[in-house]
């Protein structure tokens, strides 16, 4: 009953905002989006990611510098990694954090999965979402660590204007996703004169497949349109939501404008993982409108 009446919080809360603060739905193991077959469910196994900022903070004060002490102390006793989520989940009750706050309590965490995890947990809890977010996780985690979060959070959430290069993944069913898809291809037009590509696209749809059940690759149907010339890159765009408005996209940006930016701009790690996009551009083709 305690999982069904709190189901229905969700559900509630989910059809407020079109569901799409839900993300990632399965039913039984099977990838849907929120729609009439899950609420119609009376029995079953529902998972998903629910995101959602609370309209109001008010109720939640700043975490204070005695009680960071006392919650850094809990986070790193040698205990298991399940217990440490706990430990934050009960100071995500009571406190909103800061950027160094929040940093703090990531580097708790001994690797890139369980930041992951435990800035999930935070996510909502941060103070001043919109900057607060890109100075948390241009400190806590590299470059090629994000895309876990694009997919737990949406890559709106996460979009780091300081480091355009790298890998990208889109849920096109997802309000939220599209816009940063639009946003990536605004970045991706203003940069032709720098040689941008976008490398190892994947397209599949909603059960993981890369093909229709006539055996035709749903990428090369997405570069058809995407690499039409009679097409403006805002006509093409609206044309891949139409018809690629229930698939996943997985692509890596590249731009040399940006990669020199980072080396000015990033640290010892962020330096090196650059240097391997310019490896990588050597060796992958490139996809130009």
């Amino acid at each position: 009953p305690y999982q069904v009446n709190f189901f229905d919080v969700l559900k509630d809360l989910g059809k407020k905002n079109r569901f799409q603060n839900w993300r990632n739905e399965t039913m039984d193991g099977k990838r849907v989006y929120a729609s009439s077959d899950i609420e119609a469910a009376k029995k079953g196994v529902v998972e998903l990611d629910f995101v959602q900022h609370p309209a109001s903070l008010d109720r939640y004060r700043v975490i204070d510098e005695s009680s960071l002490k006392i919650l850094l102390a809990k986070l790193n006793r040698n205990m298991y990694h399940v217990n440490k989520l706990i430990a934050l989940k009960d100071a995500c009750r009571e406190f909103l954090f800061g950027p160094e706050e929040a940093s703090a309590v990531l580097l708790a965490f001994d690797s890139a999965e369980q930041r992951e995890d435990a800035f999930v947990c935070l996510y909502c809890r941060l103070l001043n979402i919109d900057g607060c977010v890109a100075s948390v996780v241009s400190r806590c985690f590299r470059r090629s660590e994000i895309v876990g979060l694009q997919v737990r959070l949406g890559p709106s959430a996460v979009f780091d204007e300081s480091r355009v290069n790298g890998s990208y993944w889109f849920d096109l069913g997802k309000r939220d996703d599209r816009e940063c898809f639009q946003k990536l291809m605004s970045v991706y037009s203003s940069a032709k004169d720098v040689l941008p590509c976008l490398t190892e696209l994947m397209v599949s749809d909603l059960d993981g497949n890369e093909e229709d059940k006539d055996g035709n690759e749903y990428q090369e149907s997405f570069l058809n349109v995407f690499q039409d010339e009679t097409k403006t890159s805002a006509e093409a765009v609206k044309e891949l939501f139409a018809t690629f408005d229930q698939f996943q996209v997985e692509l890596v940006f590249l731009s040399s404008l940006f990669e020199q930016e980072q080396h000015e701009q990033s640290s010892p790690s962020s330096i090196s993982e650059t240097s391997s996009i310019s490896e990588s551009r050597n060796r992958l083709p490139s996809l130009k409108r």
